[in-house]
C-alpha cells in the first residue's frame, strides 16, 4: 500500500523514529542519561527507520517528524545530517526564513473537521 501511495506522486514518506516514540521517551534525554547513552539509544533507532523506509520503498528519506514534536539538542547534528527538513508539532505558521529544520506543523485528527484547522 505504501509503494502504491508513493507511486501516485502525491505522497512522500518520512521518518518518525523506528521505535523511540513507542515507549514515551521520544527523542528527548531521559533523566541523568549521559550523551553516550543517549546517542546509543536514539541514533540507531532513527537510522533503522531510515534504512527500513529506503529498503522497503526504494526512495531516499528526506523528512523527519519529531515524535510528540519534542527535539533534543544532542540529536540536532545527527538528524540534520540525514534529513533535508524536520517538523515539530507547534501549531503555528512556518517562517521559512529560519530554515527547514524544526518547522511547525498542525496535527490533524480524523474526528476534527478540516474546516476547524485550515484558514478560510
Amino acid at each position: 500500500m505504501c509503494r502504491e501511495l508513493l507511486d501516485s506522486g502525491r505522497i512522500e514518506f518520512g521518518s518518525h523514529t523506528y521505535n523511540a516514540h513507542e515507549d514515551g521517551r521520544w527523542v528527548q534525554r531521559i533523566g541523568d542519561e549521559t550523551q553516550e547513552e543517549y546517542e546509543a539509544r536514539i541514533f540507531p533507532d532513527i537510522q533503522k527507520s531510515i534504512d527500513r523506509i529506503e529498503e522497503e520503498l526504494g526512495t531516499r528519506v528526506q523528512y523527519f517528524a519529531y515524535p510528540q514534536g519534542r527535539s533534543d539538542p544532542w540529536s540536532d547534528e545527527f538528524i540534520q545530517s540525514r534529513f533535508d527538513m524536520t517538523v515539530t508539532s507547534e501549531p503555528t505558521v512556518a517562517d521559512l526564513s529560519k530554515g527547514l529544520y524544526k518547522l511547525p506543523r498542525i496535527t490533524v485528527y480524523m474526528d476534527i473537521p478540516l474546516s476547524r484547522i485550515l484558514p478560510e
